[in-house]
């Protein structure tokens, strides 16, 4: 992953608290083979198929509450 797409990577991440989606980091120009290799490496912690949390994120109401909204397009909570 270049700087670039890193840092990109991260902003949305933040402004996420931590959780985002796979296209979310596919659009800042995350590979997918990239992103393969950081969920095995534990940077990105995969919560089914659409959603990543980053590493070290508290695992809390909230944090899940996220995590079930972008679970599903369009998802209102």
């Amino acid at each position: 992953m270049s700087d670039s797409s890193s840092s990109r990577a991260l902003e949305v991440a933040v402004k996420q608290h931590g959780v985002v989606t796979r296209q979310q980091l596919y659009a800042v120009g995350v590979a997918p083979r990239t992103l393969h290799r950081l969920i095995e490496s534990g940077y990105w912690v995969a919560h089914g198929r659409r959603v990543l949390v980053l590493r070290g994120t508290q695992d809390d109401f909230a944090t899940r509450s996220r995590i079930a909204g972008l679970q599903i397009k369009n998802a209102v909570l």
